[in-house]
This record gives structure tokens, C-alpha cells and sequence, in this order.
């Protein structure tokens, strides 16, 4: 039986590392975004997240914070019936039922191929040497994570900078290269493909990404017989834009908050408001936009 119409002011849709996390120590550090999400979900609202990390970090750096914020203010469980979390941009999620019991989907489908995965980790222990400069990258600032199930990630080791003059930031330019040119060599590259964030790169299937993810999250919405007045996406890296202009796309008013370095879009024209009020602040900016909304 389909659940009785409800109508939502307002949504929250937000990328997770650099946004929700400190993109140095990987972590929620500013508690007082748990209280936000706490005050949203008792007001029935949703709060979905759409991320490249793996549902096992998600679990463990965000959804699990937030379960104890709730029992630490005395609130049921079933509130997060109220939150989505999209894993790996679209390849796995996390959903809760009426009664806030987890619920979790893998999609078999997308995965990389193990050649692709062997290769990544000849290239992270060995280095890359350009063949036409002859000089030598090595990944010292970066690692595997092989907590993912259908794609990829090389990421920022704790503790590194990521600001654009730092040697993460280089070598990740360099990866990059790397990465697209194994992809290439080995026809790879009809299927699969690199996108490079704040903290980390990912090799993931061409069909998922962020708009992929929302596309999945209003899905769920639509199952869920819940209609949304606005969405509040939050990024802080390019890709992110995806979330508001899929959203666009699907007919959804939508305001996206950038929180990253820079301003991309500026003197560009857009179907929707960005605000860059709190660039550069990433996931101090998230808190004090909430906190202002």
C-alpha cells in the first residue's frame, strides 16, 4: 500500500567529505551540525546524503554520530526513517524503515573490472614516471580504499593538506594522468572513468556520479509518496554542481551551496541560485549557512 501524500518544505542533499566532514581528519568534528540534522529530523524533514565514500564509512563517520546524537537527546530511533544516504555515488544505500531498522542495496551491476583494481595498486606501490620528462610521481600522500564494493578511490592520507600548492594536490594531478591513461590502454575507458575531488580520486562506472545519486534519492521520495518544496544541496567540490542541475532537470527548485575553494561559476549563468557566501569554509560553511536557514 502507498504511504499518504506528504508535502516537505525544505530537504537537505549534501556531498559528505568537506561537507559534512573536516577534509583534513575525515571526521565530523562540529558537533553542532549533528544538532542541525537532529532539529531537521524531528520536523519530519529529510536529510539525504550523496557521497563517493563507501557505505561502511558512511556508517561509521556520519550515520553512526548521528544515531548516538539521538540517543544522547532521548529521541527514537525511527527518526531516521527521515534520512538517505547514497554510497558510491549511486552504487550502494542506505535507507531506514518506519521503525528506523537499516536497509542496504548494492548494485551488483557497475562494479570495476579486477584488472582495473590490480593495476591502481601496481601504480599507487610502484609510481608513475612520465615518458616524456622522464620525472618520477610517487603517491606518498594517498592510499587505497578498499572498504569500496563498485568502484575505486585513491584517498588523501590523514593529516595531509589539500589546498591547491600542496604536494596531495600535485601528486593528484599527476594520478589523474596516470589513471586515464591505464583506462585508455586498456579500452577501459568505454566504460569506466576518473573524477578527481577536495580529498580524493575515484575510477567508477560512467553511470553513476552525483546526478545518478539524486536521481536515486528521488526515487526513494517518490516511493515514499513525498513531495519536496525546496532542496538545499551542499558541495564543495566541481562534480557537485551535478546534484542541483539533476534536480533541475527533474523539475525540483533547488538553491546549491558551495562551500569549497573558489568560485567555478562565477559570471556564469545557471537555472538556480548558488550561493558562495561561505567558500572555502567546507564544513564550517555547512554549519553556518544551517544555522542562519
Amino acid at each position: 500500500m502507498k504511504e499518504k501524500q506528504r508535502y516537505i518544505a525544505e530537504a537537505l542533499l549534501l556531498d559528505i567529505d568537506g561537507v559534512v566532514t573536516d577534509p583534513s581528519e575525515k571526521r565530523i568534528t562540529n558537533q553542532a551540525l549533528l544538532d542541525i540534522f537532529v532539529t531537521r529530523l524531528q520536523r519530519e524533514e529529510i536529510v539525504s546524503f550523496n557521497s563517493g565514500r563507501a557505505l561502511s564509512w558512511i556508517e561509521k563517520e556520519v550515520l553512526g554520530p548521528l544515531q548516538q546524537k539521538l540517543q544522547e537527546n532521548g529521541l527514537p530511533r525511527a527518526l531516521l526513517r527521515y534520512v538517505i544516504a547514497v554510497a558510491e555515488k549511486g552504487g550502494a544505500r542506505i535507507t531506514y524503515s518506519e521503525s528506523g531498522e537499516k536497509q542496504i542495496f548494492i548494485d551488483p551491476n557497475i562494479r570495476i573490472p579486477d584488472g582495473l583494481h590490480e593495476q591502481i595498486q601496481s601504480l599507487l606501490k610502484g609510481g608513475y614516471t612520465d615518458a616524456e620528462t622522464g620525472l618520477h610521481t610517487d603517491f606518498s600522500t594517498m592510499f587505497a580504499d578498499d572498504e569500496k564494493q563498485t568502484m575505486a578511490t585513491i584517498e588523501m592520507k590523514n593529516g595531509e593538506n589539500h589546498d591547491d600548492q600542496s604536494p596531495f594536490k600535485k601528486q593528484q594531478t599527476v594520478l589523474k594522468d596516470a589513471l586515464k591513461h591505464i583506462l585508455a590502454s586498456n579500452l577501459w575507458d568505454r566504460e569506466f572513468t576518473v573524477d578527481a575531488t577536495t580529498v580524493a580520486t575515484d575510477i567508477e562506472n560512467k553511470s553513476v556520479g552525483k546526478a545518478y545519486g539524486v536521481h536515486q534519492i528521488l526515487e526513494m521520495l517518490g516511493q515514499r509518496n513525498i513531495s519536496v518544496g525546496e532542496f538545499f544541496a551542499f558541495g564543495d567540490s566541481i562534480s557537485d554542481i551535478e546534484m542541483a542541475e539533476e534536480l533541475t532537470k527533474q523539475g525540483q527548485k533547488v538553491t546549491f551551496v558551495y562551500v569549497g575553494q573558489g568560485n567555478p561559476w562565477q559570471n556564469k549563468h545557471l537555472p538556480f541560485p548558488i550561493d558562495t557566501e561561505y567558500a572555502g569554509a567546507f564544513h564550517e560553511g555547512t554549519v553556518a549557512y544551517l544555522a542562519r536557514h
